[in-house]
């Protein structure tokens, strides 16, 4: 294989964030409505290039680290980061993060509560430089709030309950708790989520009775 020159690699590097510009700008013109269909598509394609594995119990998490005390003093768009991240594993609201935030961006990874936590706990500077933050893992905070600029509270509420698909999840009176409670398979309960959104057009309605199976890609032309 040919060596790469410098030149090319700032072609390279230049080509891509223009594409990511023109997606995000894409985005950033759709509906509110469009804006959770076309998330609901993704974290469908995601899971179908298995760049999202579907997993109950955790929000977002991979095996390798996510960001260091260098990259935090870099101060990066999480989106940036996520990119180079082989695979994930997370819930359906970790799923919508991951996506919502390689779309949309603005979200800088100083303001992650991890980090914050981090900062505020010991001194910044003395820490050893490779540490990984959370062990690659977003909480349960930073996801909602960063989804909430598409989906109301009560929206995910559901979506988390109707994932986890048990009492102790947000709602326990509603069609949520029993959407797909029969399915164990956290990637057909995550895709049958999706679906529901995407075919109800960008709202969850768990009173709707799951659609059969399929799987469409969300990719922005």
């Amino acid at each position: 294989m040919k060596k790469l020159t410098k030149k090319s690699v700032k072609k390279i590097v230049s080509q891509h964030n223009r594409q990511v510009s023109r997606t995000n700008k894409a985005f950033q013109a759709l509906s509110p409505a469009e804006k959770r269909v076309y998330i609901a598509r993704d974290v469908l394609a995601q899971i179908a290039m298995k760049k999202l594995v579907p997993t109950s119990g955790v929000w977002l998490t991979s095996d390798t680290e996510l960001f260091t005390k260098n990259d935090v003093a870099k101060d990066p768009e999480l989106q940036d980061l996520l990119k180079k991240t082989k695979q994930c594993e997370g819930c359906a609201i970790g799923g919508m993060f991951m996506c919502a935030v390689q779309v949309a961006d603005q979200l800088k990874i100083s303001n992650l509560e991890g980090v914050k936590e981090f900062k505020d706990d010991v001194k910044f500077e003395d820490a050893d430089p490779r540490f990984a933050f959370l062990d690659s893992d977003i909480q349960q905070e930073d996801a909602f709030k960063y989804l909430r600029r598409f989906f109301s509270s009560n929206q995910l509420a559901m979506i988390e309950t109707a994932f986890e698909k048990d009492g102790d999840a947000c709602h326990t009176g509603d069609a949520s708790a029993n959407f797909v409670k029969q399915i164990n398979d956290p990637s057909e309960r995550m895709q049958l989520i999706m679906q529901n959104i995407i075919v109800n057009k960008g709202t969850f309605r768990p009173e709707k009775k799951p659609v059969q199976m399929w799987v469409t890609p969300g990719f922005i032309g």
